[in-house]
């Protein structure tokens, strides 16, 4: 009897531990929260990627942003906020998509739509003044990271968290086991031979042209990043695209009109990040980065 006493001491003792977890559970409108230490006049990144199945994880994200007091990098101490915010009307969220700057101020609540023609959506963000923001999102952000990560300064540094906790339950929601590791220590171009450019015997406008095999109804993404000194190779960049004769894969066919839209100055149309470039024929960008 003595035994069985101690027994069911025991067990009640280990049980208690379990009650007091479960009672203490949280149940919160986001999936993910994290603070970031952000400087004013900085712009950083904010982006998603499609996932292994070719589709994004949701075709919209809230994200509530809330400015930290000052000294204070605790989740908790604007979790009331956050709740307010993501409770209210949906008249009160500010509409972004791809492209879009986030103006970061005290707390805002944005409902971001992904660009589902393009395998990235990116979302600018620009802190008005320096500190800790804490950033509350409906979906977990590693869901929409594929092979970099999803939170970056303008130099395209990692900006990683000061704190951070997840409540990834939510009834019917898919499990995020398949997202993609960002990997911030591989090279995301290991493997990728980049030649250097070969003019032979002839002298161009251009330094480099090549040939791609691109599908009509199919969206594309060119890219332009800042090198090792935080610095773009160049501030902007002329591209002249011609579409080849069927069957053709020669780029001295297209030399010809490449050289005839190259020296017609008014001809170029100017591009920013994030435009869309609609080919046909022969065009000329001239790109912003």
């Amino acid at each position: 009897v003595a035994m069985a006493r101690c027994r069911s001491s025991l067990l009640i003792a280990a049980l208690v531990p379990l009650l007091e977890f479960a009672r203490g559970a949280e149940e919160h409108p986001w999936e993910w929260a994290g603070v970031f230490p952000l400087v004013a006049g900085e712009t950083y990144t904010w982006s998603a990627a499609r996932g292994a199945n070719n589709a994004y994880a949701a075709a919209t994200m809230k994200l509530a942003v809330v400015l930290l007091p000052a000294n204070n990098n605790s989740i908790k101490a604007v979790k009331e906020d956050a709740e307010a915010l993501f409770v209210a009307a949906p008249a009160t969220w500010s509409n972004a998509t791809s492209g879009a700057t986030l103006a970061l101020s005290g707390a805002k609540a944005y409902s971001l739509t992904f660009d589902q023609g393009s395998w990235l959506s990116i979302f600018k963000l620009q802190p008005a003044a320096s500190g800790n923001y804490s950033f509350f999102t409906e979906h977990l952000p590693s869901e929409f990271e594929k092979g970099f990560h999803f939170m970056k300064d303008e130099h395209g540094k990692d900006v990683e968290v000061l704190e951070e906790e997840s409540h990834a339950n939510h009834s019917g929601h898919d499990d995020h086991a398949d997202h993609d590791d960002h990997g911030h220590s591989e090279d995301a171009h290991a493997g990728h031979d980049h030649q250097e450019p070969k003019h032979g015997d002839e002298e161009h406008a251009w330094e480099w042209a090549g040939i791609f095999a691109l599908d009509a109804g199919e969206t594309y993404t060119w890219s332009a990043a800042r090198g090792a000194t935080g610095a773009y190779a160049a501030a902007g960049m002329k591209l002249v695209v011609v579409a080849l004769p069927a069957g053709s894969y020669n780029v001295s066919v297209a030399e010809e009109e490449a050289k005839k839209r190259w020296a017609a100055s008014a001809t170029w149309s100017n591009a920013t990040s994030v435009a869309t470039l609609a080919l046909s024929g022969t065009k000329a960008y001239s790109l912003t980065f």
